[in-house]
């Protein structure tokens, strides 16, 4: 009876060693899986799908990137217009007079030191009158600019021809571009 009390008492041992060593374990395992679910938490873009999601002020428009993805090329343009699309639904410019602007815009934007990567029409701003002596249509209105400065953009145009912009400096009103 004693040797058998022995190897109960080495089994018990045995057994709670190996319950202690995959608790252990477990417990180191558990421990890596949460911090490298934190980690991938605190550092969104290592997940494929993270995208980032702006609503910009301006147009309402919501922009949504990804980080580390090249932006599509909208309209053969490598800035983002927002607003645009406005013009043509709700201010009576034909579809290829709004692609004459932006082109507009994006020969503004390489006159620039910096490359404008964004205009945001701010649709509240547009005001449209007709020239009395002309009958060219003026839409007035405000553009934002990297999400940042703002200028004061004035379309003319008669009819389907092309239109002509002029930008101004928000604060000062000098002439800063005229397209064409």
């Amino acid at each position: 009876m004693g040797h058998n009390k022995m190897i109960n008492i080495h089994n018990k041992k045995l057994v709670i060693i190996i319950a202690s060593f995959l608790m252990i374990f477990g417990l180191v395992s558990v421990i890596y899986v949460l911090i490298s679910n934190q980690s991938s938490k605190n550092d969104p873009t290592k997940d494929p799908s993270y995208t980032l999601t702006y609503v910009d002020p301006g147009s309402g428009e919501t922009v949504i990137t990804t980080p580390n993805k090249t932006p599509e090329n909208m309209g053969g343009f490598n800035i983002t217009m927002l607003g645009f699309s406005k013009l043509t639904s709700d201010y009576g410019m034909t579809f290829d007079q709004v692609k004459d602007l932006q082109s507009d815009f994006s020969d503004y934007s390489k006159s620039q030191k910096t490359p404008i990567s964004e205009i945001s029409i701010t649709l509240n701003s547009i005001t449209t009158t007709i020239d009395q002596n002309t009958g060219d249509v003026i839409d007035n209105f405000i553009v934002t600019i990297n999400r940042s400065s703002t200028l004061k953009a004035r379309v003319t145009y008669f009819g389907i021809d092309n239109p002509t912009l002029k930008l101004y400096n928000s604060k000062t009103n000098s002439l800063l571009f005229t397209s064409k």
